[in-house]
This record gives structure tokens, sequence and C-alpha cells, in this order.
């Protein structure tokens, strides 16, 4: 049977701004305050969650939003509650399923926390660390897909419009290497792999390269 929560937290996550909601016991969710998304707004949101008596064990949920949710989601947990994260693109399609078609940064908070209640999401437990590797894995698939892109666009110009290239793709061929060993080593080293799956295709780049690496030792 799936738990539910008689209390819960939903977090509209923005780049500037939390839009918070409290659901209560009976159902009835506290008017959504808003809080700067920054230390000292996060420091305001936590005096908010005591006033209104949020217990450590009741869930809080963001939604998971790149860099935007890390610092609320870290902070909070550090301060002992228990924090939830969930995939944006699930709660939007759960969303288009209510009758109130409204998309308000106070309506998504209010769904949020009504997702928590059931308990949706996942427990964070992101270490700064842990973001970091996620971070170098997100660049190096970003730096290789910049120098297959070039890569093809040098080539199309020396082919068709006799235009000889400078060698960028070159460049950044060489600097995937230098980023691929760095991950390489960074992820060899203890049991973190099994959070890659949340990377995509991250996971599949990784088992293959730490394959490759420890049949080369």
């Amino acid at each position: 049977m799936k738990q539910t929560f008689s209390h819960s937290v939903g977090i509209d996550v923005g780049k500037r701004e939390l839009v918070a909601c409290v659901r209560c016991s009976n159902g009835i969710t506290e008017p959504p305050a808003a809080f700067p998304n920054s230390s000292i707004g996060l420091n305001k949101f936590v005096v908010y969650l005591k006033k209104h008596e949020v217990a450590p064990d009741v869930p809080i949920l963001l939604e998971s939003t790149g860099p935007y949710h890390w610092q609320a989601a870290r902070t909070l947990a550090d301060k002992g509650y228990f924090v939830k994260v969930a995939n944006p693109i699930h709660t939007k399609q759960i969303a288009r399923l209510s009758i109130r078609k409204r998309k308000t940064d106070k309506v998504d908070a209010a769904n949020l926390a009504f997702l928590a209640s059931q308990n949706y999401g996942y427990q964070f437990m992101e270490t700064e660390e842990l973001a970091r590797k996620k971070a170098l894995v997100r660049h190096y698939w970003k730096l290789r897909s910049i120098a297959t892109n070039l890569l093809i666009h040098e080539r199309y110009l020396k082919e068709y419009r006799n235009i000889g290239s400078d060698g960028v793709s070159a460049f950044l061929v060489r600097k995937c290497k230098i980023v691929k060993k760095k991950i390489i080593k960074d992820w060899s080293k203890g049991n973190d792999v099994k959070y890659l799956d949340s990377i995509h295709p991250a996971s599949l780049l990784f088992w293959r390269l730490l394959f490759f690496a420890r049949f080369c030792r």
C-alpha cells in the first residue's frame, strides 16, 4: 500500500524565487508564500517552516531544475528536513490531468504539496561533491556534442567549399579526452555510479568508460 502523509510542502523553484505551499492534515493548503532563491531567502523559508510547525519527517517536494533547486534542497536537507525531488516532466504530465488548467507558480506549488502528500518523488541525498561530478559529466557531453557538430561542419567546408579549417574541432576532441580521464578517475573511487542513471545519457557512458579503464589496468 502506498504511503501517504497528512502534512506536506511543495516548492516551485525559479531562478530568482521560491514559491512554497504548505498542505495541512485536513487537505487545506495555506496561502503560498514567496522567498528569494538565495541564502537569505532560504533562511527566511526555514523560519516560515518552523512557524507552520513543519516537522523534520514532513516531505518537502521540489522539482529537479538543474542548478536552481540544488541550493534549496541541500540547505533544507542540512537543516534536517525530509527533502524529496521530482522529475519536472512527470509533474507537468500529472498537472495536465487536473480539471483546473491554470499555470502559475502558486498553483504549481500547491500541486507539488499534494504530490508530496502522496509520497511522490525520491529523497534528495546529493552531496556537493556528487553535484560537482555530475556537472563534469554534463560538461563532457556538451563538449562532445559541440565537437561533433564542428567536425561535421569543417568537413563540409573542406570538401564542398574548399575552405580549410583552423582545427577547432580537433582542440575540442583533445579537451574531451582530458575531461574523460578526469571522469574515470573521479567515478572509479566509490559506489557513486548508482546515481548516474539520473543523468541521461551519462550512465551508459560511465559503464563503458569504467569497464575499459579497469580492463586496461
